[in-house]
Formats: structure tokens, sequence, C-alpha cells
């Protein structure tokens, strides 16, 4: 074995038990996060009642995006209280998740303006 590839293999080896090392140090401690992503377009194949929330400590509905005046948008039927309803009787957190591909383009003049990003975290909120 190279010198190099030997560094880089003692290096690897020394990063995944100090990972797991922490994944257990956390399982102990009760601290494990499961989280699970809900994209609205699954909406229709996916119904909120076949979600294995016992698998999950929370769950990211995603997508809404914002654009540059600090307004929240999402698509059509993105509302779905079964699925926080049920998140929620299973003991699951439910996560907002913003962005996400091409939704992200608004979010940078949205920030560097004052009165947008007032406006986007209280349009937020009241979401």
């Amino acid at each position: 074995m190279k010198r190099a590839e030997k560094f880089l293999f003692l290096n690897s080896s020394s990063a995944l038990r100090a990972i797991l090392f922490i994944f257990l140090a956390c399982f102990a401690y009760g601290d494990v996060k499961v989280v699970g992503y809900y994209p609205e377009w699954l909406r229709s194949t996916i119904l909120a009642e076949k979600v294995k929330f016992e698998d999950l400590t929370q769950i990211n509905y995603s997508f809404v995006w914002l654009n540059a005046n600090g307004v929240v948008c999402t698509p059509a039927y993105f509302k779905y209280p079964q699925l926080i309803n049920a998140a929620h009787a299973a003991g699951v957190k439910v996560l907002l998740t913003l962005g996400g591909w091409g939704h992200s383009d608004g979010f940078s003049p949205m920030a560097a303006d004052f009165s947008a990003r007032a406006k986007f975290i209280e349009n937020l909120i009241t979401f």
C-alpha cells in the first residue's frame, strides 16, 4: 500500500470510528433524530395514514418557496392537515421545508432587503 493510500485508509477508518462513536453516544442519550421528507406531490400516491410515523422523529413537509418580496408561495393543494394531524398523533414533529431545486431564487434578494425580510418572517409565521 502506498503511503498516501495508507494515510487515506487510516483517516477514513478514524472518521468512521468517530461517526460511529457519535451515533452511539446520541443513541444512548436518546438524541437520535430520524427525519423523513414528504413532498406534496406524493400526496395522491402516499396518503397521510399510510406514512409509517412510528419510524420517524420528525417529518419535513416540502416544499414552499418565497419570492423576492418575502411572499410565501405554495403549490396548489399544499395544505394537508391530515398529514399534520397524523404526525402529531404519533408524536412526530412537522417541519416546513423552504426552497428546493429551482425554488430558491427569491431568497437572496429577500434576505438583502430589510422590509422584504420582515414581511417574509411575518408571512411565514402566519402560514
